[in-house]
Parts: structure tokens; C-alpha cells; sequence
């Protein structure tokens, strides 16, 4: 009888526990630390995460007296890595479209980015870039080809770039046309902070290669270079809360006529 009552007692205690296993509630994932919101007088910007703290949607919006648009961009991963980006838009009538394919990832076998693809909404292009590494397996070279829907895509643009650590600090854009080759420069400084959108990793992509999501710190200068041109140059001044830039000021074509101030605000899940 003792035994019996035993069992009881266990098969009691046994089923009370897979009752609260059963019950219990998901664990809450906590995204603190990372960017929310970045927004301006015009522009803002909202940040979705993967339960893994990936970046998984970027939404984007501007309003500038009649110039009003945005989009919302979703980031696909495979096997850990971002795999597709899918953009929605809308502009002055406010109608998001529907989402279509915007870029797709390709890596080699060691991991390593090597190929990006590029769609339009028309499916009219054959666009895409190569990325090529050094013997330290830094990015050093980007090639982009292009050509028509179902025809040969030719070398159009080279992005060379020099490192610097962890940053790229100097992209030469050489524009292919026959023979004909045309360069501009950009040259980039930085501080020593952690780069504010590191969290959205490769997710932060806008338009095919996009130096600034493989930087570990932030830009503070950009000096754009063109023959016969004046430099552009552009400035960005962080002010911090801890390790984290909670204002950003940017200032276009700096110490010209046409200066322009923007300031942001950076929030960050708590």
C-alpha cells in the first residue's frame, strides 16, 4: 500500500509539473540596447528585430512640405545569414505597394559575402555586384554589372576601397562607359564608438553595397572628390548617453551655400 501510494504521490507531482511546463508563458525576448526609432523634423525610421536580435523590418518615412514618401523593408535570413531584402513604397498618394524582391545575397563556401543581386520592381535588369576580398579577407574590390533582362550584363562601375582597422575610410567609384572611365572619391573619418547601426548588420543595406553597415564605428566625416568639382563635404556630430549616440547632427555640403543641418534623435530599446 505504501508503495502504491508512492507511485501515486509521484505520478501526481509528475503531472503537475507538465501541467505548468504546458502552461508556462514564452520567454520575453529582450532587445535592449538596440536602435528603435531615428528621426528627424522630416524623416523618421523604425527598427523590428528577430527573436535572435537580427534586424528583420526597417520602416521609413518623409514628410518635406509636398514631398512625402517611404518604404518598409524586410529582411529574409537563411542559415543565419540575410539571404533576400523585399522593399514596399508609397509616395505622395500614401498607397504602400506590394512588396517585391530588391536584393538577394549569395556567400561562398567560406561564408563570406559574394554576390549581390539586384531586382527592380519592372523585372526589365540583369544588375548584380561581386565582391572581392584579399589575402586578409577584407573587402577590397566591388564589381557591378549590368544589362538587360535575359542578355549579358557588362562592367559598368568598380568600388575600390581601402581599410583603415575596422573601417572603410576611402572608396574610389570608378563608372565604366566603352573606354571611357570617370572616378570620385569618398573619404571617411571616424570616432571610436561602437557604429550605432551595427544591429542591423548586412539588413542595412539600401542599394546594393552600402560601406557604412561594415564599419565598426561611426562615420564622422565624408569627403566626396570629383575632377573639376569642388569637394562635397559632409559631417556627422554624435552626442552620447553612455556608449550609445542619443542625437546626431548632419550637416550636407558643409561650409557651402547650400548647407543643410539635419538632426536626429536615436532611441533604443529599454
Amino acid at each position: 500500500m505504501k508503495k502504491q501510494l508512492l507511485a501515486l504521490a509521484s505520478a501526481a507531482l509528475l503531472f503537475a509539473a507538465c501541467s505548468k511546463k504546458d502552461n508556462a508563458k514564452p520567454e520575453e525576448v529582450s532587445f535592449t540596447g538596440l536602435l528603435k526609432t531615428m528621426y528627424s523634423k522630416i524623416d523618421t525610421s523604425v527598427f523590428e528585430y528577430n527573436n535572435d536580435k537580427t534586424l528583420s523590418k526597417w520602416s521609413s518615412a518623409y514628410t518635406d512640405k509636398t514631398d512625402v514618401g517611404g518604404d518598409v523593408q524586410t529582411i529574409v535570413y537563411a542559415n543565419g545569414k540575410v539571404s533576400q531584402i523585399w522593399l514596399a513604397s508609397y509616395a505622395e498618394d500614401r498607397k504602400l505597394s506590394a512588396s517585391t524582391l530588391n536584393m538577394e545575397m549569395v556567400y561562398a563556401n567560406d561564408g563570406k559575402l559574394q554576390k549581390i543581386i539586384g531586382y527592380d520592381a519592372d523585372d526589365k535588369d540583369n544588375v548584380y555586384e561581386m565582391l572581392v576580398y584579399n589575402n586578409a579577407g577584407k573587402l577590397e574590390k566591388v564589381l557591378h554589372y549590368s544589362g538587360p533582362k535575359g542578355g549579358e550584363a557588362v562592367n559598368t562601375q568598380v568600388e575600390l576601397i581601402t581599410w583603415t582597422g575596422n573601417n572603410i575610410t576611402k572608396v574610389v567609384h570608378q563608372y565604366i562607359s566603352g573606354t571611357t572611365v570617370t572616378e570620385e572619391t569618398d573619404e571617411y573619418t571616424f570616432d571610436d564608438k561602437e557604429n550605432y547601426m551595427s544591429g542591423a548588420g548586412l539588413g542595412g543595406m539600401v542599394d546594393m553595397f552600402t560601406p557604412e553597415v561594415f564599419n565598426a564605428n561611426n562615420i564622422t566625416k565624408m569627403t566626396s572628390k570629383r575632377v573639376n568639382y569642388p569637394d562635397n563635404v559632409t559631417t556627422y556630430t554624435f552626442e552620447y548617453a553612455g556608449a550609445k549616440p542619443v542625437k546626431m547632427t548632419r550637416v550636407e555640403n558643409a561650409g557651402t551655400t547650400s548647407e543643410r543641418n539635419d538632426v536626429f534623435t536615436l532611441e533604443y530599446y529599454k
